[in-house]
């Protein structure tokens, strides 16, 4: 009877010593999986400042979401580039793969001159986007507040700021040509809702720069020549000799009129 109740007795101290135990190995088995997180942690880290490089701080931001229905949105083409593939023969971009998206160019951010900055323009959504490495599609949307300018793709890319002096409306440009007389292209895509989603133009400007403002010019010469009335027939001469056309390559066209305007004030 007393070897039962000495037992008995020591029962409940076996039991709290297999609960302490059991304890332990758990707070062990939690301390090794928040370690092995840590080393994660620490390894992903190590692995992502060493894709971004010097470019952290960019990618500091929001990551750009898709489209709705999954759609692969528009974005900047080589200059140059074109693809007639509307009823009208009117130049239009093809959506493209996500990794195919993205050029690689210079950015002027926060006051900084970064170097070899995967980006690509959203013509879409209006949107300037940055990836850390050619590993992924995704990017982070860059802030126009930080943004100087960026040469992607054959163009110099500028940002007006809403409410700016220039008196454009706001969003990003492409800047074809810088001289005495600037000139400006903004382009926008529209995507049309309900279950056959397509692209279409909903905005197509270009913009030249005389006496402090700029003037929106159409794809004909007669804005353009309108604007520069005192070289109008000088400029019809030269149209008519180098061939130039305004509706089938308006911006070559526009640049080189621009130029030669130049010329000829300079002269």
């Amino acid at each position: 009877m007393k070897k039962t109740i000495f037992v008995n007795l020591l029962y409940p101290s076996m039991r709290s010593s297999r609960f302490f135990l059991c304890q332990a190995v758990v707070c062990f088995v939690i301390a090794v999986q928040a370690q092995a997180q840590m080393q994660d942690i620490v390894r992903y880290s190590e692995e992502y400042v060493h894709a971004v490089g010097d470019n952290a701080a960019l990618f500091s931001g929001r990551m750009q979401t898709r489209l709705p229905g999954n759609i692969e949105s528009l974005y900047l083409r080589e200059r140059g580039h074109i693809e007639r593939n509307s009823p009208t023969g009117e130049v239009m971009p093809r959506p493209v793969s996500p990794f195919l998206s993205y050029g690689v160019g210079d950015l002027f951010y926060d006051g900084v001159l970064y170097t070899g900055v995967r980006m690509r323009l959203d013509l879409c959504r209006d949107e300037l986007v940055a990836a850390p490495s050619g590993d992924s599609p995704s990017g982070v949307v860059l802030d126009p507040t930080r943004f100087g300018y960026a040469d992607l793709r054959g163009y110099r890319i500028i940002h007006v700021p809403a409410r700016s002096p220039l008196g454009l409306p706001e969003g990003y440009y492409l800047q074809l040509h810088e001289g005495s007389h600037d000139i400006l292209k903004k382009e926008l895509f529209v995507l049309s809702p309900g279950e056959n989603m397509q692209f279409s133009r909903g905005y197509l400007r270009y913009y030249v720069e005389k006496d402090g403002a700029y003037h929106r010019v159409g794809r004909r010469n007669g804005p353009v020549l309108r604007l520069f009335g005192d070289r109008r027939s000088e400029l019809r001469a030269f149209i008519r000799s180098s061939g130039v056309e305004m509706w089938n390559d308006t911006e070559r066209a526009l640049v080189e009129i621009v130029r030669e305007y130049e010329r000829l004030n300079d002269r």
